[in-house]
């Protein structure tokens, strides 16, 4: 299982670096909308470790009754609407001002094939300071074809965007603006360890990949 996560996961992640930067270009051209002319903007990047806990919402099978099963929580070919699902992670990235515990909120109006429109709200918890940085996001969630993926149910590419201010010591007055790529492979999004023998001789690699800029507005 692992040799073949170890094989298969570099390839996907390629998939996603691409994303990610076709995602940059359309999010530079956009760069400063609502930001402030003349502010200052540090790059950096970030990996998103999802743990493996959480609170799945409410799900709604329109035309259908909800099954109880994370794996296929709607009768299949039945759309899915998730509300109000709760999860956290750890953010880690090469700005210590965005190291910490993230809190998230999903929503989702998903077809049969578990893609579509999905969004919500985020907080991260600084961990250098007592700041702490809040937000919105929002995207689509994507289905790879022919990518049968680690669990064999399918591999899904979530491409998302978030803003976000900070509040407080460290962060205080800050905003940022980045784009996120998540990887998973369940038709419900979940943990890796969820469903992997992930240990500290075999980690879970982090389900997501973000990249941004933080910004003091005013400053040149």
């Amino acid at each position: 299982m692992f040799r073949r996560i170890l094989i298969v996961f570099p390839l996907l992640m390629t998939v996603a670096v691409a994303c990610l930067l076709q995602s940059q270009v359309a999010y530079g051209s956009e760069d400063g909308h609502g930001m402030g002319t003349g502010a200052l903007k540090m790059e950096f990047t970030a990996t998103d470790d999802w743990f493996p806990s959480g609170d799945p919402g409410q799900t709604f099978c329109p035309g259908g009754e909800f099954t109880g099963d994370l794996f296929q929580p709607c009768p299949p070919g039945t759309n899915i609407h998730i509300r109000d699902a709760i999860g956290q992670s750890w953010a880690s990235g090469d700005d210590p001002r965005f190291d910490g515990i993230l809190t998230y909120t999903v929503n989702g109006n998903l077809k049969a094939d578990f893609t579509g429109p999905v969004w919500g709200t985020w907080t991260l918890e600084v961990e250098i300071c007592e700041g702490i940085w809040d937000g919105v996001w929002s995207g689509q969630r994507t289905l790879l074809p022919d990518q049968p993926g680690l669990a064999g149910m399918g591999t899904w590419i979530g491409n998302l965007r978030l803003t976000g201010h900070g509040h407080g010591a460290c962060v205080d007055g800050l905003q940022m603006k980045g784009t996120e790529i998540i990887i998973t492979y369940t038709p419900f999004p979940i943990a890796y360890e969820m469903f992997l023998a992930c240990d500290a001789a075999n980690p879970c690699s982090p389900e997501g990949i973000l990249t941004g800029k933080i910004l003091e507005p005013g400053r040149h």
